[in-house]
């Protein structure tokens, strides 16, 4: 792995080098149970993934998709379908703030990830390459705070795996 330089940024990814020497990934820094992690640095080098977030923030209670969202998961989409992100696996896992039942936000966060997705493969990504998952409410990115729901947890994470 190559030293790139860092500056601290509020997403949670450091960068490897998979394929090429141009080509940088993000891979999550994890807790021991292998999920979602605190803010480190983002190491910023030129790829075709610079500039595609890889968390996409949601509305309370609803798993639709803005304008802007769409057009960052069609640029993602381009990207994966590229020769050299054939063989990337694409992990999906939404997430809800703590509004609802245990239950409702597992459906919630579920379908969240169901609907990035979705429009993942409307683009040309393999239904294959694709896993998603909901964990509710139980892997919040901002503490929660009696009667407000941080917009933070509302999201759904974006994961390549080589």
């Amino acid at each position: 792995m190559r030293t790139i330089s860092c500056h601290p940024t509020t997403l949670p990814f450091i960068f490897r080098s998979i394929f090429a020497p141009w080509l940088m990934l993000a891979m999550p820094l994890t807790y021991s149970d292998g999920w979602a992690c605190e803010p480190t640095a983002l190491c910023i080098e030129e790829s075709p993934l610079t500039g595609i977030p890889r968390v996409i923030l949601f509305a309370t209670g609803s798993n639709a998709l803005g304008a802007t969202d769409r057009e960052n998961l069609e640029r993602l989409a381009t990207v994966l379908n590229k020769p050299d992100f054939q063989s990337v696996r694409i992990k999906l896992v939404g997430h809800t703030d703590k509004a609802g039942t245990h239950a409702a936000n597992i459906r919630l966060s579920h379908a969240r990830a169901q609907q990035v997705m979705n429009t993942l493969i409307l683009r040309g990504v393999l239904y294959e390459r694709i896993e998603a998952v909901g964990l509710g409410e139980s892997q919040p990115r901002t503490p929660h705070l009696t009667g407000m729901h941080q917009p933070l947890n509302r999201r759904v994470e974006i994961f390549l795996i080589p």
